[in-house]
């Protein structure tokens, strides 16, 4: 199994600045796109603010580096959507 914690980088500067209707919509794209980044056995969770969990089960050892490919892929999708414009610089920390 494999936590993964997902922080929205500069989210409150999105409701700050176009409001918390767009900083909603932006949320659920957020949410649909790291649901569409990784198998239908995991779970995505919003756990609070701009945070979602990620579980991961059913991990073998050949899965492990798939997870920044995962996450690079969903930033790049959030990168170049339509609303990319909100969604200012990304980052990912490694921290295991």
């Amino acid at each position: 199994m494999a936590l993964i914690l997902v922080d929205v980088d500069t989210f409150k500067s999105v409701n700050d600045t176009y409001g918390h209707a767009t900083g909603d919509e932006i949320l659920k794209k957020v949410a649909d796109t790291l649901q569409k980044a990784f198998r239908s056995i995991d779970y995505v969770c919003r756990i609070g603010g701009n945070e979602f969990a990620i579980v991961m089960v059913e991990m073998t050892s050949d899965l492990n580096y798939t997870i920044e490919d995962k996450i690079a892929a969903a930033n790049e999708r959030l990168a170049s959507g339509a609303d990319a414009r909100y969604m200012g610089h990304k980052s990912m920390d490694d921290n295991r």
